[in-house]
């Protein structure tokens, strides 16, 4: 436990780090640009993310799950297959959007400018595919510290570029806003690659032909993340692009900051103790090690999730005027409903982990389609019937429901894996927290201070209640020998 809350926090650090720089490109935008600025840069950047799914195969959990799952030069030599696998799949789809973009750019992007958007996003597609290896070799190896330093250098471009690149876009260069997504990933993989060459486990790409057993297991399993990735971020994408079309830039941006943050700070805490929980979960040969662990992280997003989720419900009016402006304050009548999603979201994703862990793609590939397909066919059916973005919040919630059972399932029937009753007593009492302090914010736009000793104490007794029942954790150690005396 003592390792994982080491690795959560530094890469917790890098994490934040990186959250306050787009933070604070965020809030640039929306005051120079408005809800219509947003709206495209956030479009932009969803389709940004698409396109980096198929430029590299999706293949960064492969990448990291193939290195900790072998040891000595079979590590090396299926890190150098799927660099060149990369390298050829990046190069070749940044010709395709030069090429391909008098067709494609004004059917993917809605805006006059579209045919030289899609062109620049080009190069930010072979910038962050770099990254996305590079990042890949440091967390397949383990190597968390130079993880932290390496993503640390993306905040530090992104605060120092937005100034320039927003008034760009004010003077009529919407081209520029894809330098925020090319410029940090080119710093991070440049600093990242400095890193694994110093540590000497940098493949030598080309020095030897692509071994076939690694290209086929490469591409078996990313084959499967390929398909969910591009319908998880196509999604995600088709949503934002529907809103754009639909209701116009300025619902989508709203939509787009309601979405964001509910993304950005589970991803804040989950990613910060999923980059140790993956590999060393794929590491473990023995059923007991692994079920051990993933009750440790389950029981620790038990605690952490309902604390985390009620105190951004409680000041998301402040978080919203922070990241971006009062203009976006709309967005809280679909984040309300992201939020309550976000609890169960939190939750099922430790569940989810051992299917990438122990390449069990069957299982990641159906649950990944039916919650993605499912959201935007619930969306795309909720607008054409005239419905608001509000609904699309609602979509979130009930889905993220069925997700968490999905995974209850699957944690069962594959690793034997069983909620204990005192768990599932903290997976209610913390829903009612979260669900108490969405009740008394539900319509406020301002942060009433009353409410926030209503929240403290409501999260005293919570954590209380549950560190008693968490063996091994020190209230359990004072107390529980007295109940038996």
């Amino acid at each position: 436990m003592r390792d994982i809350l080491r690795s959560a926090v530094k890469i917790g650090i890098a994490t934040l780090a990186s959250l306050l720089g787009w933070m604070v490109a965020g809030k640039i935008i929306s005051v120079q640009l408005g809800a219509v600025g947003i709206g495209l840069f956030g479009l932009l950047r969803q389709l940004f993310q698409n396109l980096n799914v198929v430029a590299t195969f999706n293949g960064q959990t492969t990448l990291v799950q193939g290195i900790a799952s072998r040891e000595g030069p079979l590590q090396g030599r299926f890190a150098g297959s799927v660099f060149r696998i990369q390298s050829y799949l990046g190069l070749g789809l940044a010709g395709v959007l030069l090429l391909g973009a008098p067709y494609l750019g004004p059917r993917l992007i809605p805006h006059p400018q579209s045919v030289a958007l899609l062109r620049w996003l080009s190069l930010a597609v072979i910038a962050s595919s770099a990254q996305t290896y590079v990042i890949g070799i440091l967390n397949g190896y383990r190597k968390v510290d130079e993880i932290v330093s390496s993503q640390l250098v993306g905040p530090l471009v992104v605060v120092a570029a937005i100034i320039p690149i927003a008034w760009l876009v004010k003077i009529g260069h919407p081209a520029a806003y894809v330098m925020m997504f090319a410029l940090p990933s080119a710093a991070v993989a440049l600093v990242a690659y400095w890193h694994s060459r110093n540590l000497g486990i940098f493949p030598r790409a080309f020095a030897q032909p692509t071994n076939k057993s690694d290209a086929f297991y490469f591409l078996k399993m990313s084959g499967v993340l390929l398909a969910t990735g591009v319908a998880t971020t196509g999604a995600t994408y088709f949503q934002s692009w529907l809103v754009a079309k639909r209701l116009g830039l300025e619902q989508a941006g709203q939509f787009w900051v309601a979405w964001t943050l509910s993304m950005t700070y589970v991803t804040l805490v989950l990613g910060s103790y999923g980059t140790y929980y993956m590999p060393t979960l794929a590491g473990l040969k023995d059923l007991e090690a692994r079920k051990s662990l993933m009750r440790d992280y389950l029981r620790l997003s038990l605690l952490a999730m309902p604390v985390l989720v009620s105190l951004v419900i409680l000041f998301k009016p402040w978080i919203v005027r922070l990241m971006f402006s009062a203009e976006l304050l709309p967005s809280l009548k679909v984040m309300r409903w992201m939020l309550l999603g976000d609890f169960f979201k939190g939750i099922s994703w430790v569940l989810a982990f051992p299917m990438l862990a122990f390449n069990e793609m069957r299982w990641f590939f159906w649950t990944e389609v039916i919650l993605s397909l499912g959201m935007a066919g619930a969306i795309w059916i909720c607008l054409l019937r005239g419905g608001s973005i509000e609904g699309l919040g609602m979509i979130f919630l009930g889905l993220y429901v069925i997700y968490l059972l999905l995974m209850t399932v699957y944690a069962r029937v594959n690793h034997g894996f069983r909620w204990q009753v005192w768990e599932l007593g903290g997976l209610v009492t913390g829903f009612v927290l979260v669900g108490v302090m969405s009740w008394l914010t539900w319509t406020d736009n301002s942060v009433r201070t009353g409410i926030v000793g209503v929240w403290l104490g409501l999260v005293i007794i919570y954590t209380t209640l549950f560190l008693l029942q968490w063996p091994g954790s020190t209230l359990f150690r004072l107390f529980k020998p007295r109940h038996g005396q």
